[in-house]
């Protein structure tokens, strides 16, 4: 099916370094993007707006003669567990072998009545501080030459860089609680793997920052499209694209784009990467991607072995020479209403095997103006 839209055998293409793979897949019968365009305001912590992407492209994927089929489970619910999952242990005994005075430095007090979980793996209120006075310094340094520092907020007031410098070193230690926190650190780090903790916690702070209070209980994902919906009727997003007919004599003209799914409470590289490192599941117990090769029938198995990364829309559907009324099969032949925007297909993200650490950044997709050229650069 995707060989005849893209006029490609290969609907998945490998990304190199550990990153997985990216490829075509079609929407199920009847998929459309209607509870988008309805929910899609651009005001996050919408309950309606979360759901209509639950139903749209908020889970995880398998394959089947080309077709992307969506799981149970939402892509939120699957990168907490994996955070869970990645979570640094500490033992119990490591913990009693660390007095009660660093472990409230760096971490926040449990709200239980249990001598054995005093302490949460959340950073506490100082170490947050700390962290503040640590951005604002480095970024001090980093806007040291040609006198860029002046430009700075808070730093317009002082005549030199050295000034500024040891005013807010001054204030660190008086407010940041500098010395207080690099003490515990150093203590901590003596007794418990220290920089896993800190790597995996600047990972979960990301998808905490990125989930909004809807109700009691419940937090919604900052989920964003680019373009957004309110854009999608504007000329300068579509391309124009054609894709041969079964029949040799006729073939199919229409106009497509490609929408970004753009998820900022998801760290994808930081499970690449390495800086946070899923534990070996248990015996029987789904990985969160095997690494399978990609197929139009199969992509990785696991929690999260494929997802949609982005919509590829499509519009203005016309069918030139033949019988334009014959069915031919054709995936841009099944649509009711072919003028109209309705969804093509997706760009489908997989995972290499993980636990297992890749090596590598995360590549980007770059934009196209044609299927075929689109098919060549997932």
């Amino acid at each position: 099916m995707t060989q005849t839209l893209l006029g490609s055998n290969k609907p998945f293409l490998d990304l190199g370094n550990g990153s997985g793979q990216r490829g075509f897949l079609l929407p199920q019968i009847g998929s459309t993007v209607g509870p988008i365009v309805e929910a899609y305001s651009g005001i996050q912590g919408q309950l309606s707006q979360s759901l209509a992407e639950m139903v749209v492209f908020d889970k995880p994927v398998t394959a089947s003669v080309g077709v992307a089929i969506p799981g149970s489970s939402r892509l939120p619910d699957v990168w907490q567990e994996i955070l869970e999952n990645s979570r640094p242990g500490f033992s119990i005994i490591r913990d009693r072998a660390l007095d009660q005075q660093t472990m409230r430095w760096l971490f926040r007090r449990n709200n239980t009545s249990n001598p054995k979980q005093l302490y949460s793996r959340e950073p506490s209120t100082y170490y947050r501080r700390y962290k503040e006075f640590q951005s604002r310094y480095a970024l001090l340094l980093a806007a040291r030459d040609s006198d860029v520092w002046r430009s700075l907020p808070g730093f317009q007031k002082f005549a030199t860089f050295e000034t500024a410098e040891r005013d807010l070193l001054k204030n660190w230690f008086k407010a940041g609680y500098k010395a207080e926190i690099e003490s515990a650190m150093w203590r901590f780090n003596s007794a418990v793997p220290f920089a896993e903790w800190e790597k995996w916690a600047e990972t979960n702070a990301r998808f905490e920052a990125n989930l909004i209070p809807y109700a009691e209980h419940i937090r919604l994902p900052i989920t964003r499209l680019f373009p957004p919906p309110a854009s999608w009727s504007t000329v300068s997003m579509w391309f124009r694209g054609t894709s041969r007919a079964t029949d040799p004599s006729s073939e199919y003209r229409f106009q497509f784009a490609r929408i970004q799914i753009v998820r900022p409470w998801m760290d994808l590289d930081a499970l690449l990467s390495g800086r946070i490192r899923i534990a070996p599941p248990e015996k029987g117990a789904l990985p969160v991607s095997d690494g399978a090769p990609a197929t139009e029938n199969a992509v990785p198995n696991g929690k999260l072995g494929a997802f949609i990364e982005e919509l590829i829309l499509v519009r203005d559907i016309t069918k030139t020479g033949g019988q334009n009324s014959v069915p031919d099969g054709h995936p841009l032949g099944n649509f009711a209403y072919p003028d109209a925007i309705n969804v093509l297909g997706y760009i489908v993200r997989t995972l290499p095997a993980i636990p297992a650490v890749p090596a590598g950044p995360v590549e980007a997709a770059a934009p196209a103006r044609s299927l075929q050229g689109a098919a060549r650069e997932f």
